[in-house]
């Protein structure tokens, strides 16, 4: 193994074997790559401490596979924890408590250890959530988003085995409150504190995964699967869903998609550029197929793959990927790029049986296996998961048989 730092600082991918990746689904060399990545990161010899559970979720997935990788996970959390702890900010999946809870509860048969960490932390959410009885009277993305608000804590509390089924439903209650209206009206954006990129949306209803109606919707799934569900949890689904169908439309392409938001934002009718885990088709229609497993819907169940259906038979790596990516982590992260993509297609495939999507997945892995050395040089900025190297790696290694538990904190299955 490369002394710590070496090969990353020369912006480099190790010396292991690779040459054959493009032509097999090589898990093995997958997974010493990972370790050799993670060896660098445990070792401290570079990182930024990660703002999600990426190094966790990565420790979890090569742990089993052998005692040298082994050993490199263990330590991998040991800094993990460190570091995450150290700067917790908030409550939610992205640098809060509920992404301390994803990587806890993805290791925990790894590091039993965490079990009195895992109750703490459960509990700190729960405390969070009695105190939140009324909605606030200017609504922010980090008040209800999947990413850094409630809808995150939602799904990784589902997730957690040792959650308390009240807070479940306390969480649930409250994105329910912020749904009850048809037009879901309370999730317009009212706050000032979005800033930059981002001000698009104030004044409007995201649809995306990441910051809106979908990541909510993704989220009262989780909470379905996990509870009994009650009334007000399956009417707000359905309210959700309906909401996002009735927003969809067929661009240029022919492909069935959305526009970032609601109607106050139009930009083009033609084909939508982002297509991704965190905005259009791809995140979208695997939660309304979700919903629609839920309800028992099988007509929302049929839309939402046909949906997804029209998005792989027009899917091209240079148009979605490629070219409008202005770096690595746009163009193979989690968020933005091909390894969400993967990871949704592949539940699509294992999970609804989609015969196109199983065959995109296999594109979205030697896309991915080819650029293995932009991999490396998204690790000297970072192990996060969804802008990081973590993404890729994860997403390789769930497509070909790994824990696929933590996906669940992110509306996946």
């Amino acid at each position: 193994m490369p002394m710590a730092g070496g090969w990353v600082d020369r912006g480099v991918i190790p010396d292991i074997p690779l040459e054959d990746h493009t032509a097999s689904r090589n898990l093995p060399s997958i997974l010493e790559f990972t370790s050799v990545l993670l060896a660098d990161y445990g070792d401290r010899a570079w990182h930024q401490p990660a703002t999600d559970a990426g190094p966790a979720i990565l420790a979890r997935l090569i742990a089993d596979t052998s005692t040298a990788h082994a050993n490199v996970a263990f330590k991998v959390m040991d800094v993990w924890l460190t570091d995450y702890m150290e700067s917790i900010e908030s409550v939610g999946l992205h640098g809060g408590f509920a992404g301390l809870l994803a990587g806890c509860t993805i290791t925990e048969s790894m590091t039993p250890s965490l079990s009195r960490l895992t109750a703490r932390v459960v509990e700190r959410l729960g405390e969070e959530l009695a105190q939140r009885l009324n909605l606030p009277a200017e609504i922010g993305w980090e008040d209800y988003d999947l990413i850094s608000g409630l809808s995150g804590v939602l799904a990784t509390l589902a997730s957690a085995t040792i959650a308390d089924p009240d807070h479940v439903n306390s969480a649930a209650g409250l994105l329910a409150k912020l749904c009850r209206r048809e037009d879901l009206g309370d999730l317009r954006v009212s706050s000032p504190r979005l800033h930059g990129n981002s001000q698009w949306n104030h004044g409007r209803v995201n649809t995306g995964v990441a910051h809106g109606a979908a990541g909510v919707l993704a989220a009262l799934c989780c909470a379905a699967d996990a509870i009994e569900p009650r009334e007000e949890l399956l009417v707000t689904v359905k309210r959700v869903a309906e909401w996002l169908r009735a927003k969809s439309y067929r661009d240029d392409l022919g492909v069935v998609s959305w526009f970032p938001c609601d109607g106050a934002y139009r930009g083009s009718t033609g084909s939508v550029r982002r297509q991704a885990w965190c905005y259009g088709t791809p995140g979208i229609a695997w939660t309304l197929w979700e919903a629609g497993r839920i309800l028992g819907a099988d007509d929302l169940m049929g839309f939402a793959a046909g949906a997804m259906n029209s998005f792989c038979h027009t899917f091209d790596e240079v148009r979605y990927l490629s070219a409008s990516a202005r770096s690595p982590w746009e163009n193979l992260g989690f968020c933005h790029g091909a390894s969400g993509m993967l990871t949704i297609t592949d539940s699509f495939a294992r999970n609804a049986g989609h015969s196109a999507c199983a065959g995109v997945s296999e594109r979205l892995e030697r896309y991915i296996e080819s650029r293995l050395a932009d991999v490396a040089l998204m690790a000297r900025d970072g192990m996060d998961l969804l802008n990081g190297a973590a993404g890729p790696l994860a997403t390789l290694i769930v497509a070909r048989g790994g824990d696929r538990g933590w996906l669940r904190s992110y509306g996946l299955r």
